[in-house]
């Protein structure tokens, strides 16, 4: 059976199936059965050849078809519950049997489709795969990794950091402000790590142009505030570090209380915002004081790595889009779902459906890829989430 199916891979592969398009076809099939479409075929005499006709089959005209008509209409007794299940089967075995997605990701389409129709809600969909809150960090970190792997997270670093000029104080203010914002929403870890060669290159410049002790307490005040910028920023939001899941499933679980994005982000916004310019003045101002004066080149350095990037390309510009509308809709997530109120939003389901528009979306390349694949998202830690899982 494998072996039949890696043949049918092959062949859709060959006549380059797009896996928006194969995306569409198989959502029409699943609307097709979750509403017991009927088939009625019809027969011309006049021009001697049959005639397929789709129609919805809610019982009307059944038993009158008309004259030179059959009606295969639905069978009697399914509810419609059954139909929509059908429905997603029939989409995952297409999917499946294309591969116009990762099989992996076909198999999460229950946990997504079946809260956004109705028919259970997001923890009971999920409850045959893991704890919610594991889709919800899933997700967060799917979206991050599509984020570093088109340079998204430096751009946006770069162009924070040339806002807030080259005074040492100010540069390193920049840093802060940058990985905090990064830190909110990719992992402290790949933040640092992002943060790091830029830093590196301004503390050369640094080395070649300043006092050898204004020098070295710069550099100190800077690599020393990128590191508190990254736990501080990680505080948030609820995907910025893993220990907050661990967090909200004990007060969801011990004292009832649902800690969603939104009502994380009223606790965890006024922490950033006073533990920051805390860190801040603490490291610019007491512990490592810094010149406050321009450094000489430090411009140059940062000029130079956003022309290194060239322009904004397309497929930053769709996950930058994918990223937005994910983030707003956490945000935002009560007020559409008095909008929307039979859709069953929750945390982790946006996570998921972000996740899924990111291996459907081209990314503009010519290689006809999309904008995540799956050898990138088997990188992520899934021993942190199986430990949370556990936990």
């Amino acid at each position: 059976m494998h072996s039949s199916r890696a043949r049918i891979g092959k062949r859709c592969s060959r006549i380059d199936l797009k896996p928006g398009a194969v995306a569409i076809f198989g959502g029409a099939l699943f609307f097709g059965l979750s509403h017991h479409i009927g088939i009625v075929i019809s027969h011309d005499p006049n021009h001697g050849r049959p005639e397929k006709i789709l129609t919805a089959d809610h019982g009307a005209g059944r038993d009158h078809p008309g004259p030179g008509r059959h009606h295969f209409a639905a069978p009697d007794g399914i509810p419609p519950e059954a139909w929509k299940v059908l429905g997603v089967a029939v989409w995952m075995a297409f999917w499946w049997l294309t591969e116009a997605v990762p099989v992996a990701v076909t198999a999460l389409m229950p946990v997504i489709v079946f809260p956004a129709v109705g028919l259970f809600d997001f923890k009971t969909a999920a409850t045959p795969y893991a704890h919610p809150l594991i889709f919800l960090f899933m997700g967060g970190f799917i979206i991050a990794k599509a984020i570093e792997a088109w340079n998204l997270h430096r751009r946006i670093a770069l162009l924070i950091v040339r806002a807030f000029g080259t005074r040492p104080d100010y540069l390193i203010a920049g840093f802060m402000l940058a990985t905090a914002i990064l830190s909110m929403w990719v992992s402290n870890t790949a933040t640092t790590v992002l943060m790091l060669p830029i830093a590196i290159s301004i503390i050369g410049v640094l080395n070649e142009k300043e006092d050898p002790q204004v020098a070295a307490s710069t550099a100190t005040a800077l690599l020393l505030g990128i590191a508190y910028a990254a736990s501080i920023g990680g505080v948030g939001t609820l995907v910025g570090s893993p220990p907050n899941a661990l967090l909200t499933a004990f007060a969801q679980e011990q004292l009832v209380v649902e800690m969603g994005f939104a009502r994380w982000m009223t606790i965890g916004l006024p922490v950033v915002f006073v533990m920051l310019p805390l860190a801040w003045l603490l490291l610019t101002r007491v512990t490592c004081p810094v010149a406050r004066r321009p450094i000489p080149g430090a411009d140059a350095v940062v000029k130079s790595e956003l022309e290194a990037l060239g322009p904004m390309s397309i497929a930053e510009i769709r996950v930058l889009g994918v990223f937005v509308l994910t983030a707003l809709s956490w945000i935002f997530r009560h007020l559409i779902s008095d909008a929307f109120p039979g859709m069953g939003l929750s945390d982790s389901g946006i996570a998921l459906i972000g996740v899924l528009s990111l291996f459907i979306i081209p990314s503009g390349k010519e290689d006809g890829g999309c904008l995540m694949t799956w050898p990138r998202a088997v990188t992520l830690p899934w021993g942190g989430y199986c430990s949370s899982a556990a936990a």
